[in-house]
């Protein structure tokens, strides 16, 4: 029980437990995002879903699903899988809006209770129509800003999200990169950078997922300038 380390479990679990990890450090730069918008604006990264939607349904009902940041819901899997499908379920309310499923993109409808059932390696996160996620692209473990982002747009509704980084010192040179989504429009933009662009990459590439619609490589973006995609 006290050796968690992936190498000490199953071939299953150890799989799983690394693309977990991995996808963990390419949210690094939504994540440093949310961290500071904690300590600046008081905003915790995980909050119980009765925030988003106060009801008595949300309050009472125990499944320990929480907000994750900006947009997202985790609703864990506590109880085993079955052993004919292979999938563990967890029941949750989910808040109003539509709600789509990270791994496999299939919608839901809030206001209501779901039943999600998943095998270990599609752990139940659903991102909310209108948020916008940055990930590092690629395989990079670097610790350094990234050189090549990869945005995840879950269409359905307007969305915005300001990307900050900064070099990691005590009282840090700051950028601020605005994305914004506009669903009547279908047009995702890339705001010129506000700030220090010094502590940025000298070159970035930015990659594109708009749910429903699909990938765009936008290739290197001048950060004085910014991008705007249809």
């Amino acid at each position: 029980f006290q050796g968690k380390e992936p190498w000490n479990c199953g071939v299953e679990a150890r799989e799983a437990m690394t693309d977990a990890l991995r996808l963990r450090h390419r949210l690094v730069p939504w994540l440093h995002t949310m961290n500071e918008r904690a300590h600046r604006a008081g905003e915790p990264l995980v909050r119980p879903v009765y925030h988003a939607d106060p009801r008595p349904e949300s309050v009472l009902h125990g499944s320990g699903a929480f907000l994750f940041g900006a947009g997202l819901l985790v609703a864990p899997l506590t109880t085993p899988a079955d052993r004919r499908t292979r999938r563990a379920a967890v029941t949750t309310w989910l808040p109003a809006g539509t709600w789509h499923d990270w791994y496999s993109g299939l919608r839901y409808t809030g206001g209501r209770f779901v039943t999600l059932r998943r095998p270990l390696e599609a752990y139940p996160v659903l991102a909310r129509s209108g948020t916008i996620v940055p990930l590092v692209d690629g395989d990079d473990l670097a610790v350094a800003n990234p050189a090549a982002l990869h945005v995840r747009v879950f269409a359905g509704a307007d969305g915005a999200f300001e990307l900050y980084e900064d070099e990691d010192v005590a009282d840090p040179r700051t950028a601020r990169t605005r994305l914004a989504w506009d669903e009547a429009s279908g047009v995702f933009t890339i705001d010129p950078v506000v700030g220090d662009t010094a502590v940025l990459p000298g070159q970035r590439r930015w990659r594109v997922t708009v749910s429903g619609y699909g990938t765009v490589d936008l290739g290197v973006v001048e950060p004085t300038t910014g991008a705007r995609v249809e």
